[in-house]
Formats: C-alpha cells, sequence, structure tokens
C-alpha cells in the first residue's frame, strides 16, 4: 500500500493534480507557531506541533505513513504556495481546519483538504522535537534530526547537486551553510550532515566550483 501511494504521489506531482500542486509560484501568509487548544495532544510520541495556513492549492504530496494511521509531508512543489510556509517535508498532518485526522489514511486526509471551504487551509502539522528546518536554495524546506545526511534531504526537496566524487574530495557538490549566529562555511553535500543545536539551517549555492 505505502508503494502504491508513493506511485500516486509522483503521478499527482508530475501532473499537476488538482488541490495538491500548484503551477503558479504565489505564496500567502498565515503561518503559526503554537498548536490551538483543540490540537491532538502528541506529547507521548514526541511531536512539536505547529500550524501553517496555506492558500489553496496547497502544493504539497502527502503520503500515507506505515500500517496507514496517518499521512505526513512528502514533498513540497517549489513553485507552489507551501513553499515558504511553515510546512517540511516529513511532518505528520495531525489536522485540517477543526477535523482531526492524525489516524486517518491517505484518501480521507485528501478529502478533508479538497473539501475544506476556507481559501487558506489550516493545518495542524507535528514534526519530531529536535526537528532542524533545512532551507534549500530553491525555496522548499525540510525537517531533519541532527546527524541525517545533507545528500538524502537534498533529493527529497528535489534541490538538483552535482556529484563527482561522492566522498568530499573534488568540490563538485560544495554548498556554503549558514546558521543563525554563525559565519557562513563551505559544506560538501555529499558527506554533510544536519547541525547538531542549531534550530535553522539554510543551504546557499556554493561560489567556488
Amino acid at each position: 500500500m505505502r508503494a502504491l501511494l508513493r506511485l500516486l504521489a509522483l503521478c499527482l506531482l508530475s501532473a499537476g493534480a488538482r488541490a495538491f500542486v500548484s503551477p503558479h509560484a504565489s505564496t500567502g501568509g498565515g503561518r503559526g507557531r503554537s498548536a490551538s487548544p483543540s490540537a491532538p495532544n502528541e506529547d507521548e510520541e514526541g511531536l512539536m506541533v505547529t500550524i501553517a495556513k496555506v492558500r489553496r492549492p496547497l502544493g504539497v504530496i502527502l503520503e500515507e505513513r506505515e500500517g496507514g494511521r496517518g499521512v505526513e509531508v512528502l514533498d513540497i512543489d517549489p513553485r507552489g504556495n507551501a513553499a515558504g510556509e511553515d510546512v517540511l517535508v516529513g511532518d505528520r498532518v495531525l489536522m485540517v481546519d477543526a477535523a482531526q485526522c492524525a489516524d486517518e489514511g491517505f484518501d480521507a486526509v485528501a478529502g478533508r483538504i479538497g473539501a475544506s471551504a476556507s481559501e487558506r487551509v489550516e493545518l495542524t502539522l507535528g514534526r519530531r522535537v529536535g526537528t532542524v528546518r533545512i532551507i534549500w536554495p530553491n525555496g522548499v524546506q525540510s525537517g531533519a534530526l541532527p546527524g541525517e545526511p545533507l545528500r538524502e534531504l537534498a533529493r527529497k526537496a528535489r534541490h538538483p547537486v552535482k556529484y563527482a566524487c561522492t566522498s568530499g574530495s573534488c568540490g563538485a557538490c560544495e554548498h556554503r551553510l549558514r546558521t543563525p549566529g554563525d559565519e557562513i562555511r563551505y559544506t560538501r553535500i555529499c558527506v554533510a550532515r544536519v547541525p547538531k543545536g542549531k534550530e535553522v539551517a539554510q543551504i546557499l549555492p556554493g561560489d567556488r566550483f
């Protein structure tokens, strides 16, 4: 079932289908950082809760989680309305507007989004405690824990990276890394990992190779 839904998501992405992928570049505000009183209590699962209000069409691809309980953000269209909002690849959808859907499958959650009467759909999202926000040059934002490889995150974010040696020696994949309070430094995506002790890390194009 998971493989089937992944294939469906990729088909939706390539086709620019309905409410999930936007062919436009416009983005809209309405982001939030704290959960409403009606939001699900996810403390036992170690999730932080945030609220994002995203203009329709959202420009996201959802995938059903293992076991069919809940869905998560698989992909964000860099040109879509969710790009630049408080939505990260890997976020779990806990509520759509006022409806709880933490344990619902793909069809149910997609149906709630499609049936929303609001111009901006309110998504209550859960992400792992300690998640670092990775901001890519194409505008997509990923959520990852410290130590996760940037190469895999770049692939999921659809940020194109040129590789050659894949061992960090040649510099073909070199980018610049900006983190709050630090000077910009160089990093090679093929071997680099998400930094520790940071809430945000911005990946910038390289300028030496």
